[in-house]
């Protein structure tokens, strides 16, 4: 047996002869697909009436579902659980005519970062399945793309908490930062750091979101946020590697975390 010959199971041939088998006819499915491996976000599309059958999709084991949201048309299938299988549905997905692909599934905190929801940007991961070795040279992480990576970064660049009282936030926000605000307004405070540009909104009057700043000295930034009015959430805490953590609430129920690497 030739180990190294070409495998004739590709996405390609495998849509096609199941196209032949099950007499579906050759078409594309939405350029932006989604796994959704539990199943659930496809079963609340479909018994609320928002998700029509793909007709062009023929891949075994699996149906694809249309439906459209903000103007957005998405195709998704539900249950694709294993590394392995869901490689080859997200192969078949690209064969026709995907060219974003999304993966929705659940996921637990092991170590304390914040309140959820927050956003968690995974940079690597450990390769511990094999069936990334058939496509990708072998090591012992998975790194993100760097041009992914910066897109996702720009998405993050910008950060608005809500506020009811604007000059006691600003004051907040100044000992944390270390700066004055490049923009001082009653509707709109703004500071610049590096990159991020992080703004103050007076309109906001429910749970704001959460945030995690470097800083040089964690004891020194807690004392000063505590001194400004804030509210300890969780004392300093070693989460290995040498990373501190810490956070607070200010006055409108905002979380702030601070971060202190070794």
């Amino acid at each position: 047996m030739e180990y190294q010959s070409i495998s004739v199971f590709t996405p390609e041939n495998l849509l096609r002869e199941a196209r032949r088998q099950k007499s579906i006819h050759e078409g594309s499915v939405p350029k932006v697909c989604i796994l959704d491996p539990d199943g659930d976000i496809v079963q609340n599309l479909f018994e609320a009436g928002l998700a029509q059958l793909n007709p062009y999709w023929a891949c075994y084991h699996t149906r694809m579902y249309n439906f459209t949201y903000e103007g957005i048309e998405f195709g998704i299938v539900g249950k694709a659980v294993g590394a392995s299988f869901a490689v080859l549905v997200a192969e078949e997905m690209f064969a026709c005519g995907c060219e974003l692909l999304i993966s929705m599934t659940s996921a637990g905190q092991i170590i304390t970062k914040g309140r959820p929801p927050y956003f968690v940007l995974i940079e690597k991961a450990l390769r511990d399945e094999g069936t990334s070795y058939h496509y990708l040279p072998p090591s012992a992480f998975s790194t993100i793309n760097a041009k992914l990576m910066e897109c996702l970064t720009s998405a993050f660049e910008k950060s608005q908490y809500p506020v009811k009282d604007i000059a006691k936030a600003k004051t907040l926000f100044r000992e944390l930062l270390g700066k004055e605000p490049y923009a001082d307004d009653s509707y709109y405070v703004g500071f610049k750091v590096g990159n991020q540009d992080i703004g103050l909104g007076p309109n906001g009057h429910k749970e704001g979101m959460t945030a995690y700043y470097h800083v040089d000295d964690i004891k020194k930034s807690l004392r000063l946020l505590l001194d400004a009015g804030a509210k300890q959430v969780q004392e300093i805490k070693d989460v290995g590697g040498g990373r501190l953590i810490a956070s607070v609430k200010d006055a409108d129920g905002n979380i702030i975390g601070l971060i202190q690497d070794s």
